[in-house]
């Protein structure tokens, strides 16, 4: 059995009426998903593959010859589609949770709307909407996963589709959803044509063609072809805000990151306006520096090395830089920021990345810092953390700020440690602050 993303939309669908009904985005949809095809992998299923015209072919044989109607058979899946979304329905008001035989049932309803074609998901709708048992949220649910499931390999008819039924999703976020799947999956194919769509019904949907559905045109011609994605934005109307990381976001591989830059760098010659020019550069290479980390400190050097960067494409890549996509590489890499940066950029980004650190994990804070080379880079990462431990620990936020060089810096410090020391333990704060010859 082979089921794709798109197809996945239907545990969605019928989950959606089962508490999941705030999550309309797309990010909290692929964060769903994920969820779930590791249920779908637990039962011997491959939410990875996608559903092919081999597929397609072997389910119309069969039905063909079985001597099946595939009007019929639709109207037949809908009916159950129905009865089993309102099954759930009951379900949640009944404050019960799904059991394995309902997660099966799910996925067996994947599989059965994995075997409809476009002609069929056509007869699905219509069922839905002509239904008079379903309220209109799950009616709206499960049309939008319906035409959704289309766009996986057919994005030209679920986009038909959806300005058919477009009507159910007025104020609705399901319908960003629908459209920027589908033309990020057209535009994956045919760049052009999807652009052509949207020039051709903006107008009509201004509320769902919107600049996030744009985006979604960039990164699907991204994945043709980087230096189009770059030319679309002036057909597109869109500026130097989020399209780089919408762009950025097709590079899958080391090797595609630096197709996606090279293009960057060849259309941001043409680009004339300063604020424009950096909010591209900032957003593509913000992007580029999460893809980086997130493959490692050592796979990340080793691109950032073939890449050659400029000192100004260097600077733009290290404001990306966090604790989230770091993590355990977090020393490693205010390590190599030094030297690479400015002093002043140094002092902030280190800054952030301590405070970050310290907050979230602050042992392994420590025996970094037990550990780091003396330089500029400690010493912030030294003031950072001691400020950020102080009010929890401040013998310990004493000590480390009792090691930095004599003078402003330090002296300073001491009295902030202080300061929230008297708010622990005043004895101590006061022996501490006779040992240090504070005034209280």
């Amino acid at each position: 059995m082979k089921i794709s993303f798109a197809l996945a939309a239907l545990i969605l669908a019928v989950a959606s009426v089962f508490g999941w009904k705030d999550h309309q985005s797309l990010s909290a949809a692929r964060e769903t998903h994920e969820s779930l095809s590791r249920e779908a992998r637990a039962l011997g299923l491959d939410p990875s593959a996608p559903a092919g015209e081999d597929d397609l072919s072997v389910v119309t044989k069969l039905t063909r010859e079985g001597g099946g109607d595939r009007d019929a058979e639709a109207k037949a899946f809908a009916a159950d589609l129905i009865a089993f979304a309102v099954e759930m329905d009951a379900l949640e008001k009944s404050g019960k949770q799904p059991d394995e035989g309902m997660q099966k049932r799910i996925l067996d309803m994947m599989e059965r709307m994995g075997r409809l074609d476009v002609a069929q998901i056509k007869t699905l709708v219509a069922e839905l909407r002509a239904d008079t048992v379903l309220n209109d949220e799950m009616r709206r649910n499960l049309t939008g996963f319906a035409v959704m499931s289309l766009a996986e390999n057919h994005p030209q008819a679920a986009l038909a589709l959806f300005t058919e039924t477009s009507d159910l999703f007025e104020q609705n976020g399901m319908s960003q959803h629908v459209v920027s799947s589908a033309l990020q999956k057209w535009a994956e194919d045919d760049p052009m044509g999807a652009l052509e769509w949207v020039k051709a019904n903006a107008a009509k949907h201004p509320e769902m063609i919107n600049d996030q559905a744009k985006r979604s045109i960039l990164t699907g011609a991204a994945r043709q072809d980087p230096r189009l994605a770059f030319q679309l934005l002036e057909e597109l109307d869109l500026g130097g805000g989020m399209v780089g990381n919408s762009i950025a976001n097709a590079a899958a591989t080391p090797s595609e990151r630096t197709a996606v830059l090279a293009a960057l760098r060849d259309h941001l010659k043409n680009v004339t306006d300063p604020q424009a020019r950096e909010n591209l550069l900032s957003s593509t290479l913000g992007t580029m520096c999460q893809q980086a980390i997130s493959d490692g400190f050592e796979a990340g050097i080793a691109w950032l090395d073939s890449a050659s960067f400029s000192p100004e494409e260097t600077e733009t890549f290290a404001d990306g830089i966090n604790l989230w996509q770091a993590r355990e590489d977090t020393g490693k890499w205010i390590n190599w920021l030094e030297g690479q940066v400015p002093q002043d950029q140094l002092a902030r980004k280190v800054d952030n990345l301590m405070r970050d650190w310290t907050t979230n994990d602050y042992m392994a804070a420590g025996e970094w810092l037990n550990t780091a080379a003396e330089g500029p880079a400690k010493q912030t990462a030294v003031e950072s953390y001691a400020k950020t431990l102080a009010p929890y620990e401040p013998a310990v936020a004493a000590r480390w700020a009792l090691t930095l060089p004599e003078g402003a810096v330090r002296d300073q410090l001491v009295r902030e440690v202080h300061d929230q020391w008297k708010n622990k333990d005043e004895a101590a704060a006061a022996e501490f602050a006779e040992q240090q010859g504070l005034n209280e």
